[in-house]
């Protein structure tokens, strides 16, 4: 988990995750599902779908439940300590074969159009920053131009 990916599935599917747990190097072993705190939505609604998490082993831990609901899913697991920002992951969950059916699309489509507004928006403010860093070379260019003029 971490950088949130789009899965699309069928309504009533059991969604397995798998996180790891590390504290700087070392993997951190024996932590039960009490030592996580967990945050799950559908369309931006908490729900009350169950969260079930156990340890794999050597510091991996996998996650599952099963969505009550077609929408656009989320689920975020925080460990105070190791983690306080949390393991993150999205899912879109429809109805039909393929994992959507027609009242999930405009869940899939809004999804996809706010995913490629914030990709152009993180294109715009990289491409201000380096316009801003060769401004900034220019303008140190100039004043060492100018103090080679005055010697």
């Amino acid at each position: 988990m971490g950088e949130s990916s789009l899965e699309v599935l069928p309504a009533g599917s059991i969604i397995y995750g798998i996180f790891e747990v590390y504290n700087v190097s070392t993997p951190v072993t024996g932590l039960i599902q009490s030592n996580f705190t967990t945050y799950l939505t559908t369309s931006g609604t908490p729900s009350s779908a169950v969260i079930t998490i156990s340890e794999v082993g050597n510091g991996r831990y996998i996650y599952s439940f099963t969505p009550d609901a077609e929408g656009e899913w989320y689920i975020l697991i925080v460990h105070a300590v190791y983690n306080p920002r949390g393991w993150d992951e999205e899912f879109i969950v429809g109805g039909g074969l393929g994992g959507t059916s027609s009242s999930s699309w405009p869940f899939v489509k809004d999804y996809y159009r706010n995913r490629a507004h914030q990709y152009r928006h993180v294109e715009e403010e990289e491409d201000r920053k380096r316009k801003k860093r060769n401004n900034d070379d220019d303008d140190d260019f100039g004043f060492m131009l100018s103090i080679l003029d005055d010697v």
